[in-house]
């Protein structure tokens, strides 16, 4: 019944439905746990997934990746960067590894908060953990770097999106468009123009 609740959005709902099983029981797990997560996640309530995360420490439970995935992303998308990326990096003293989904929720925190660096500091160690970067990861780090009119960098993310396979699309031009414009890099711009209208 918590993951049907998750799955639609009904984040008020769902956190109920923990507590009740907290006092009429049984006692709520880290699947239901994890569903909380989720729907909190969903509807961006990032203390409420804090809140559920200090109850499955304090109960004991094993986090799973996933559950400290939705609680970083409900971070990331409550505009707390610096709380996403605490999660972030507490995950390996909860001897969990960072997946893709990890490294894009911190990635696109840091893109939010225009931290260019450390957005370009996370793909680079996605990339040593052996994860291949998506289109997301891509286009949030060149939107932190565009926010800082760091266009060469912009440039060049994509010229590897281009090498690894990862094909750009509206969004990364227009991130890249943006980065030539707050530098004043017209003739950046321009023949940038030129390739998207003969693609």
């Amino acid at each position: 019944a918590a993951s049907a609740c998750e799955k639609g959005t009904q984040w008020a709902r769902t956190l109920a439905m923990v507590h009740g099983m907290d006092i009429e029981g049984p006692s709520p797990n880290i699947i239901t746990y994890g569903a909380a997560i989720k729907a909190c996640e969903r509807g961006a309530h990032w203390p409420l997934a804090l809140s559920c995360l200090d109850d499955v420490q304090r109960r004991g439970l094993k986090l799973s990746i996933i559950a400290m995935n939705s609680a970083i992303s409900a971070c990331e998308k409550g505009q707390q960067w610096t709380r996403a990326l605490a999660l972030f990096a507490g995950l390996p003293a909860m001897l969990l590894s960072p997946d893709i989904v990890s490294y894009s929720a911190s990635i696109s925190g840091c893109a939010r908060q225009q931290h260019w660096a450390r957005a370009a500091r996370l793909l680079d160690e996605a990339r040593r953990g052996q994860i291949a970067p998506d289109l997301i990861m891509y286009n949030a780090t060149i939107s932190a770097s565009a926010a800082a009119a760091m266009w060469a960098q912009s440039l060049a993310l994509m010229a590897e999106m281009h090498r690894t396979l990862v094909w750009p699309d509206v969004v990364t031009y227009n991130s890249v468009l943006a980065a030539f414009e707050g530098s004043g890099q017209w003739p950046g711009a321009l023949a940038l123009l030129g390739e998207m209208r003969s693609r």
